[in-house]
């Protein structure tokens, strides 16, 4: 009668995976030998992934049977041999468990998982193809800025085959953006695309958690930050000059009519923006007379920020207290009244494909950024503020007037952690926010008299022809 070999050595389970190492004998091999190999089955389906190693029945059994003699001897026994080969065959099996409990941590177990994560390789998904799905899923903003950083992932760590994707694979990819010069905001951009590709990964199992190569630690990749913005804000004093400019119509007398209607529009709309709490163009743009806006007696306006909507279920919110300073640029460049209707219109110019509204937007950005470098170069200034100015003469004008920096993250949308109650509790009235934003402005010289007003609002070759009619008066 043959003698029955052993040819399982250790089994265990993982959630509905059933692991062995076993000695794969499904064929015959030269020598009478087999590979040991470990075999994964789920639902009755099995993967058998080689280990290297060969041996035939007789020797494998004896590695199964091998026991720790206890003796230390520089000469070893075979038995010694055997049981040594055991433990590290036994070691390497469980970090190959350890490998599927981190995969059974994020997502359903399946073979074709457990194959992808062993060899980096599937027939149906790879990083790449994950990255583009996530591309397909976002919004157009978003989308666009994840396919630049893929194409120059492609170019300069190439086309990669399944998950077979490193920390030296971005490394690679990062020194050839540096070596072409790419800025630090740039490299950061394209990095932050890449970890959420690399974190979907792993929440679909085709990625480990050891293998994560981002973090604050000096062994893994630290995205960069860009250069600091805090010098690029106008102060109030600034914002208040542009205001007087707005509302006194002081442009140069060199400027034809139809492009001082122009600078007056962009003009208009960077004021908004900043006293919108610094609002986006994204946002102005898609900004409407909505019932929030009727409710508060036309005080105020509400809004999701657009930048933030898909990530946030509550804390987008942004409610803009219309103090008079506002009310007086919306009387002259924003859309009459209609409930439901845009508040600025002509941005958009009725058109709702998202791809072509961008777009349009950003050629209103292009417009107020070229038209405000004339008009503070009119103004002597040195300074060329854009619109993402606005957003940081807010913040840091109202910080510096000393108004609480929660009623200045609250004004701006900014995500913060806060409890149920919370979200029905009006932390902040109408009235303490008008006070608040009426801080931006400096106005106090505004409160003259109509003659006052007048003469400020005229020009010097009108105030000199005014003087000498006035001084002929007198001598009369």
């Amino acid at each position: 009668m043959d003698k029955k070999y052993i040819s399982c050595l250790v089994n265990d389970k993982v959630g509905v995976c059933a692991i062995s190492l076993v000695l794969d004998k499904r064929h015959v091999r030269n020598g009478g030998k087999y590979p040991i190999a470990l075999r994964f089955t789920i639902d009755r389906k099995r993967l058998y992934y080689p280990l290297g190693d060969k041996y035939t029945e007789k020797e494998f059994d004896a590695i199964c049977r091998a026991k720790n003699t206890g003796r230390r001897s520089n000469i070893k026994s075979e038995k010694e041999t055997n049981f040594e080969c055991k433990m590290l065959l036994e070691q390497t099996f469980k970090s190959y468990v350890d490998i599927v409990q981190d995969l059974d941590k994020t997502s359903k177990l399946s073979l074709n998982m457990i194959m992808t994560r062993l060899t980096g390789k599937n027939e149906e998904d790879s990083f790449l193809l994950v990255w583009e799905d996530i591309i397909n899923n976002r919004s157009v903003g978003t989308a666009d800025s994840y396919t630049t950083a893929k194409k120059s992932f492609i170019k300069y760590a190439g086309v990669i085959s399944g998950f077979n994707v490193s920390k030296s694979t971005i490394e690679k990819w990062i020194k050839g953006m540096e070596n072409d010069g790419f800025t630090k905001t740039t490299i950061g951009i394209y990095l932050r695309a890449c970890r959420v590709v690399w974190n979907e990964c792993t929440q679909r199992g085709f990625l480990g958690k050891k293998e994560y190569p981002f973090g604050k630690d000096k062994s893994l990749i630290t995205i960069p930050v860009g250069s600091t913005r805090k010098k690029e804000y106008l102060n109030v004093e600034q914002m208040t000059e542009l205001y007087q400019v707005f509302i006194y119509k002081k442009y140069p007398e060199s400027w034809q009519k139809s492009y001082i209607e122009k600078v007056h529009f962009s003009l208009g709309l960077f004021l908004v923006q900043y006293l919108c709490n610094g609002f986006n163009l994204a946002d102005a743009a898609r900004l409407r007379y909505n019932d929030y806006y009727y409710i508060s007696g036309k005080q105020s306006f509400q809004f999701m920020r657009y930048k933030t909507k898909d990530r946030s279920e509550n804390n987008s919110e942004v409610v803009i207290p219309i103090i008079e300073p506002l009310r007086i640029i919306l009387s002259e460049i924003a859309a009459p009244e209609e409930r439901g209707g845009l508040v600025f219109p002509s941005i958009l110019k009725g058109e709702t494909n998202e791809v072509q509204v961008r777009k349009l937007i950003a050629l209103e950005n292009s417009n107020i950024q070229d038209r405000m470098k004339k008009l503070t170069m009119a103004l002597n200034w040195e300074i060329f503020p854009s619109s993402t100015w606005c957003r940081h003469s807010f913040a840091t004008n109202l910080t510096h007037a000393g108004v609480p920096i929660n009623y200045i993250s609250d004004s701006m949308g900014h995500s913060h952690d806060e409890n149920i109650t919370a979200r029905y509790i009006d932390i902040f009235p109408y009235e303490q926010q008008v006070l608040y934003n009426n801080k931006l402005l400096n106005l106090a010289n505004e409160k003259m008299t109509p003659i006052t007003k007048l003469l400020n609002s005229l020009t010097p070759d009108e105030l000199k022809t005014l003087i000498t009619v006035v001084k002929s008066k007198t001598k009369e």
